[in-house]
């Protein structure tokens, strides 16, 4: 008699197979599904075959589970949606955590390939980049960065002198030497730039500096009399430069680097006061370091 009972209780469930619903979740529930319509699921308990049959939002399961291993996935619009709300949850999350704020201090050698800025000295003299900037990064890839540079350079020139004029008499007499001349050139003015990084240890930069601000210091001697004159002058020019810096970093720490730093700038004037356009072509080779100043 116990047997019977047993049977009769274990029929119903041989006769119907074993289904699951899956929630948004993942939690399954054991039933046997009766009917799928447009919004709705019903089933029936798979414990509870002979009982009432239920009725649930359609919108509440991510998946329904067949006895025979095939699956009907739900709401396909909607895991779409979360998908990409994912995403942007992780790109963000990704670009606060890489925004760092750098200061950078850097020392650029350099001397002119191209010029007709000034002598043919100046060609060959070697002129010194001094730069300070803030460097922020705004993604993994990008940065701008912002600061003041100083160009800092010196030439010297000499001349022969022959007839002369006696200040006392106002004659005039023929005496032969030299004068030396020797110039010093501060240029200074505020940078903008952006960089890109090309891998995890270089990037390159394009930025735009305002020499606005001219220092300039002449020393005047000559070989006849030994005197000696300095002047100081101060101006506001129009000298603009264009950089392309490349950086490799030789120690890569987050909160400190050590770059080589070779670029090329050109410098011009936008606004000559002649039909004359002047300019320079520099090569700059040197060194810079940076300290993490903030970290997002």
């Amino acid at each position: 008699m116990k047997k019977l009972l047993l049977i009769l209780f274990i029929l119903p469930c041989l006769l119907f197979g074993q289904d699951f619903i899956v929630d948004w979740d993942g939690n399954k529930i054991q039933v046997k599904v009766i009917e799928i319509d447009t919004y709705d699921i019903k089933y029936k308990k798979y414990n509870n075959i002979e009982g009432p049959i239920y009725t649930v939002d359609k919108r509440d399961y991510i998946k329904i589970s067949y006895e025979n291993g095939t699956e009907d996935v739900l709401n396909i619009n909607r895991i779409k949606e979360l998908e990409k709300k994912e995403e942007k949850v992780q790109l963000n999350e990704s670009s606060l955590i890489n925004k760092k704020t750098y200061i950078s201090l850097r020392l650029l050698p350099s001397i002119a390939i191209f010029s007709n800025l000034y002598t043919d000295n100046y060609k060959k003299r070697i002129s010194y980049n001094y730069n300070i900037l803030v460097k922020h990064e705004i993604s993994d890839i990008i940065s701008v960065n912002a600061g003041l540079k100083l160009f800092s350079n010196k030439y010297k020139t000499t001349f022969t002198f022959g007839d002369m004029i006696d200040p006392q008499s106002g004659s005039i007499y023929t005496e032969s030497g030299e004068e030396f001349i020797e110039a010093f050139y501060r240029r200074l003015g505020p940078h903008v730039g952006a960089s890109i990084n090309i891998n995890n240890k270089s990037s390159i930069s394009l930025g735009y500096t305002f020499l606005c601000f001219n220092f300039l210091k002449v020393i005047q001697s000559n070989d006849y009399n030994n005197e000696i004159f300095k002047s100081r002058s101060y101006s506001f020019e129009s000298i603009s430069g264009f950089d392309l810096d490349f950086l490799f970093n030789i120690i890569d720490q987050e909160k400190f680097k050590l770059h080589f730093n070779p670029s090329i700038n050109i410098i011009t004037d936008l606004f000559p006061l002649n039909t004359r356009l002047v300019y320079s072509v520099n090569f700059n080779l040197g060194l810079g370091i940076s300290f993490l100043m903030t970290s997002k």
